[in-house]
């Protein structure tokens, strides 16, 4: 019997908010100064849209100059890019799993060393939260905690919140305003492959504004995960530039991740 049914953290069927934000606290690991966020990735896509050097630039802080790179090692040329990553994060002992797109571009700080650098991220709204005002201002919150400025106090980057956003093995879709990308039966091409090492390097850091930055720490799921490119004719695309205004040439689309193997991230903020 439970012992105080109207607590919305005690019962089995407690909203998936309550059991997000319980997630969310759960994997928060305290060190002196430092916050570490744990985080195990399920099944993800990123989509690479091709820019110029110049679109790169505008992006970033002075600080920080763009990086050109190849994503995979098949890939022929290196290239600039903006870049979405789509997953579904495991929220522990919840039925469902949030949703969650991070849109980032690829850059080297001043010592030379790799990184990327967040444009803005997109989030999935758990329906109870749009039930509620008071609900949805802690959501958004804990969101602006991980995007502080550590100077001003403010946003480094803006959230936005997704009519509907979903990413599994076999279909993907992303819906924000009148904008959508979505792919009901995901082909695949080819055969596996690896990551280029300057990318998996770049995704050791991401900076969140010219001065803040999150160290990221990540197992062989990631570092060593089978990517398969998505088929892009399958891609049903509307408005894309309403994600960005970057966002016109869809380069590729690769797939990578599953529950059975995640790619477990520790994020020192």
């Amino acid at each position: 019997m439970n012992p105080n049914p109207t607590d919305p953290m005690k019962t089995s069927k407690t909203p998936f908010a309550f059991r997000a934000i319980k997630w969310l606290f759960r994997g928060i690991m305290f060190f002196g100064k430092d916050t570490v966020l744990q985080i195990d990735y399920n099944e993800g896509y990123n989509f690479n849209f091709e820019i110029t050097q110049e679109e790169a630039r505008s992006l970033l802080p002075a600080n920080l100059r763009p990086l050109k790179l190849r994503l995979c090692e098949c890939d022929d040329e290196p290239a600039y890019y903006l870049s979405w990553y789509l997953a579904s994060m495991d929220t522990v002992k919840s039925d469902k799993d949030a949703q969650r797109v991070d849109l980032f571009t690829y850059c080297t700080n001043e010592q030379d060393e790799l990184s990327l650098f967040f444009v803005s991220c997109i989030m999935e709204l758990p329906e109870y939260f749009e039930k509620s005002n008071r609900g949805k201002k802690l959501y958004m919150r804990m969101f602006d905690f991980f995007a502080r400025d550590t100077i001003n106090g403010g946003e480094s980057y803006p959230h936005y919140f997704s009519e509907r956003a979903k990413a599994d093995a076999n279909s993907f879709v992303v819906e924000l305003n009148d904008s959508v990308i979505r792919a009901d039966q995901v082909q695949r091409l080819g055969e596996r492959q690896h990551w280029d090492l300057v990318f998996v390097k770049a995704n050791s850091q991401i900076y969140r504004n010219s001065h803040d930055k999150n160290t990221n720490f990540f197992n062989q799921g990631f570092i060593d995960a089978n990517i398969r490119f998505v088929e892009l004719d399958n891609v049903e695309t509307k408005n894309l530039e309403g994600f960005h205004p970057l966002c016109k040439n869809l380069k590729s689309i690769h797939f990578y991740g599953s529950k059975d193997k995640p790619s477990k991230w520790y994020i020192e903020i």
